[in-house]
C-alpha cells in the first residue's frame, strides 16, 4: 500500500508532467506531450484540494522554521564577529616592525592578522583601536577581569570599561545549548560605555539602560547600526541645505536630527522634520521620520481645506512610497517654490 509521502510525491511528479505536456503541446515538442486520456486520468487520481492545502501548508511551516534556523545562525555569526579577543591585538602590537628587519615570515603573519580583522570590520562595521585586559581576582572557581575596548563606526568613536565574572560549571549542572561542553560561563558583571560627543544628547537615555543591564553586545550591534544611519540622515540634511538654501534651516546642524523648512516669503507656516534613531536593548536600530507643522492662527484660519493638519500624514505616505530623499524632495518643493 503506497504511503501518504509517496503519494504525495507521486501528485507532484503528475503536476510536472502535465506542465512538461502541456508545454510539449504548445511548442511541439512530441517527447513530452501527453494524450488527453492520459490527462484525464491523472486528473481522476489527484487528491482532493483539502489534502493539497494540507500538504503545501506543512511544506510552508517547515520553510519558516528553516528560514529562522538560518537568521538565527547569521546572528550567532554576527555576535561572533564582534568578539575579537585581546591576545589578536596584543599580537599585532608585538609583530608591528621595528627599525630592525623583520623577515618574510613576519611580515606575512602580521598581513593574515590585519587581514582577519578587515573582514571582521567588514561585517561587524565596527573597526575596533584598542583593547587592554586586566585580571582582577582569581581562584579555583571563579576568574574577575576588567576589560577595556575602545574603536569607531563611520567615524564616530565609542569605548566600553566592563568586568567579566568566569565561574566553573559544576558537573552534571544543565546549562543552555551554547555553553555546551564548555567549563566556565561568563557573566559581565560592570559596564560603562561612553559614545562620540556629537551623538551623546541623542543616545543619552538608551546608553543608561544598557549600562544598567550590562548589555555589551546589544550596544555594539546598535552602535554599528546607529552609526550607518547617523552619516546617512547628516548626508541627507547636507544635500537639501545645499538644494534649498534659501528654504532650509538646520536648527542643530548638519549632524542634528531636526530639518526645517518654510516659503523664503512667507514664514507663516514652518516645517519640521524629526528623524530619530533609537536603538533598543535587543541592539536593533529603528529609525523614526515625523513632520511637524508650526502655523500661525491667521494661516490656520484660511486653511479650510485642513492642508496644514493633514500634512503629517500625508507625508508619512510619501515616505512609504517614496523612500525618504524623494518624500523629502517633494514635499520641500512643494512648500518652497
Amino acid at each position: 500500500m503506497a504511503t501518504a509521502g509517496s503519494r504525495e510525491s507521486s501528485e507532484i511528479d503528475g503536476y510536472v508532467t502535465v506542465q512538461n505536456a502541456l508545454k510539449g503541446y504548445v511548442e511541439g515538442n512530441d517527447e513530452t506531450s501527453m494524450s488527453s486520456d492520459d490527462i484525464d486520468k491523472f486528473i481522476d487520481t489527484l487528491a482532493s484540494p483539502k489534502e493539497m492545502a494540507q500538504y503545501y501548508k506543512k511544506e510552508m511551516e517547515q520553510l519558516q522554521k528553516e528560514i529562522e534556523s538560518l537568521e538565527e545562525s547569521v546572528e550567532a555569526d554576527k555576535q561572533k564577529l564582534l568578539e575579537i579577543p585581546a591576545s589578536v591585538l596584543e599580537e599585532i602590537k608585538s609583530q608591528i616592525p621595528s627599525s630592525n628587519a623583520t623577515g618574510v615570515e613576519d611580515d606575512e603573519k602580521l598581513l593574515a592578522i590585519f587581514k582577519q580583522l578587515q573582514v571582521q570590520t567588514t561585517f561587524s562595521k565596527i573597526a575596533f583601536t584598542d583593547t587592554t585586559v586586566k585580571m582582577m581576582k582569581q581562584s579555583q572557581n571563579k576568574t574577575i577581569s576588567a576589560h577595556h575596548i575602545q574603536g569607531n563606526s563611520f567615524g564616530l568613536d565609542f569605548s566600553a570599561d566592563f568586568e567579566v565574572t568566569e565561574t566553573k560549571i559544576p558537573e552534571g549542572e544543565a546549562v543552555p545549548q551554547i555553553l555546551a561542553g564548555q567549563e566556565t560561563k561568563a557573566t559581565i558583571t560592570k559596564l560603562k560605555a561612553l559614545v562620540d560627543e556629537q551623538v551623546q544628547m541623542e543616545l543619552n537615555d538608551i546608553i543608561q539602560e544598557i549600562q544598567k543591564t550590562c548589555a555589551l553586545e546589544p550596544f555594539l550591534n546598535g552602535y554599528a547600526q546607529y552609526a550607518e544611519w547617523f552619516r546617512h540622515r547628516e548626508n541627507t540634511f547636507i544635500h537639501f541645505k545645499k538644494e534649498y538654501e534659501s528654504a532650509v534651516m538646520l536648527p542643530q546642524g548638519s549632524t542634528g536630527p531636526l530639518l526645517q523648512f518654510s516659503h523664503p516669503d512667507n514664514n507663516g507656516a514652518v516645517y519640521i522634520v524629526s528623524w530619530s534613531i533609537p536603538f533598543n536593548l535587543s541592539g536593533r536600530t529603528e529609525p523614526s521620520i515625523d513632520l511637524h507643522v508650526k502655523a500661525s492662527a491667521h494661516m490656520n484660519q484660511i486653511d479650510q481645506r485642513n492642508i496644514l493638519k493633514s500634512a503629517p500624514e500625508e507625508f508619512q505616505k510619501m515616505l512609504t512610497s517614496l523612500g525618504v530623499e524623494k518624500a523629502l524632495d517633494s514635499i520641500i518643493q512643494a512648500v518652497a517654490t
